[in-house]
């Protein structure tokens, strides 16, 4: 009769332990469905335009925090009626400015020569006009976003 106890102890255990298992994969089933879900919002939220913010926001209802990507804007460039500013692409050191105050300039020619990261760089007009003022030297190391050119 012990033999017979013992092996129904060793059944019991057998089956919580079979009912534990199979909780925690049913847990992870649904922590995954969701997942699944929220990864399928963000998709729908980056794909339709609209900004997003760099703030991390529960999703509705899933209990699963994410972190939205940032949308990236270009600043405009500064313009003063028929003047266009010519901003810097990139940081480097001029190499050589191939225009002076005055030129005439027609769209796609070259303003100068911009080296970074060991290439030059051929910084072009946007626009025809005549360069009315040079903001910057050869030799002059440059940052992003820095006035180049201003061309009237």
């Amino acid at each position: 009769m012990g033999d017979m106890a013992f092996a129904l102890q060793l059944t019991g255990m057998a089956l919580g332990a079979l009912i534990l298992i199979s909780l925690v994969f049913m847990g992870l089933s649904t922590l995954l469905e969701r997942v699944a879900r929220v990864g399928e919002k963000e998709i729908d939220v980056a794909d339709s335009g609209e900004p997003a913010s760099a703030v991390e926001t529960p999703p509705d209802g899933a209990g699963v925090l994410r972190r939205e990507t940032p949308l990236v804007v270009e600043p405009p460039l500064p313009t003063v009626g028929a003047e266009k500013v010519v901003i810097c692409p990139m940081p480097g050191t001029i190499v050589s400015i191939k225009v002076k105050v005055g030129d005439q300039v027609r769209a796609g020619d070259v303003l100068l020569i911009l080296e970074s990261m060991k290439i030059q760089n051929e910084i072009r007009a946007p626009k025809d006009g005549e360069v009315k003022e040079i903001h910057i030297t050869e030799g002059a190391c440059v940052r992003r976003m820095d006035r180049l050119v201003t061309i009237v």
